[in-house]
């Protein structure tokens, strides 16, 4: 409301998504869908994730993968049923050494991060709730926040044999590409200048930017509010962090959009 349209010099877009904490369905979808989004990749995003105000020019994607077994139900008294958490467990031991070499194998790893390297988080699930029932199925979900300049395409392949050879079923649900700006580019330089910063930052968790990196190859995160104070029942940003991000953003629409300036 700053700003009239007579004053821009460069188009200024606003995009709002959906189910950015899960899969990115909505980042997804504007991605690929929206003509609009289209239009701005060529140009400059900034994602408003909390950072306190930080620049933040790159960050970890994430891989999910859920890999099913399958069972016979049958009361455990009769020896009849077949259960599915054995099918699993030597594909869980296999899971248990690939994790290890993600850890410690030097080709896992980015030192421009905090934790420099990312572990292959396991869960396991047999939805199971009378112990005398044997399990019909089995699911073990695992996910990995991959990190700029890592081919995880071996990994996920590793994941995809050892499933298919323990009789298992595989299914990759979601693929978000690492963040990763250079440090040298305008933007960067553009946005420590205006945020009064005199280095830029990387962190270890995810946003749209996994989808909309696809198109948009310019972007950093930069938001008001902790993160630390994301992600929990409920939520908020200090009012004093919100001002401040509303006048950064404003100056950023000034040089950018209305000056024209990179």
């Amino acid at each position: 409301a700053r700003f009239k349209d007579a004053q821009l010099t460069a188009p200024l877009y606003i995009v709002i998504t959906a189910d950015e904490e899960i899969y990115g369905v909505g980042a997804k979808h504007v991605t690929a869908k929206s003509k609009l989004f289209a239009e701005a990749s060529s140009g400059y995003g900034i994602i408003c994730e909390p950072t306190s105000l930080r620049v933040v020019h790159a960050h970890k994607g994430s891989v999910a993968i859920r890999v099913t077994s399958k069972g016979r139900a049958a009361h455990t008294s009769s020896l009849k049923g077949l259960n599915a958490n054995m099918k699993m467990i030597p594909f869980l031991a296999d899971m248990k050494k690939l994790n290890e070499q993600v850890l410690s194998a030097r080709r896992f790893r980015n030192e421009e991060f905090n934790p420099p390297h990312s572990e292959l988080s396991i869960g396991i699930n047999d939805q199971n709730r009378a112990t005398n029932i044997t399990p019909i199925q089995s699911i073990c979900t695992l996910n990995y926040r991959p990190m700029p300049g890592i081919d995880t395409e071996d990994l996920i392949d590793s994941i995809r044999k050892s499933a298919k050879m323990h009789g298992l079923n595989f299914d990759l649900r979601h693929h978000g590409r690492p963040l990763y700006t250079p440090v040298d580019a305008p933007l960067v330089g553009t946005a420590l200048n205006l945020a009064g910063k005199r280095k830029s930052a990387t962190v270890a968790y995810g946003t749209d930017g996994m989808a909309f990196i696809k198109k948009m190859k310019q972007m950093v995160v930069l938001g008001p509010g902790n993160i630390a104070q994301a992600h929990t029942v409920d939520e908020w940003i200090e009012l004093d962090q919100l001002r401040k991000g509303v006048d950064l953003y404003t100056r950023f629409i000034e040089r950018v959009c209305v000056q024209g300036q990179p």
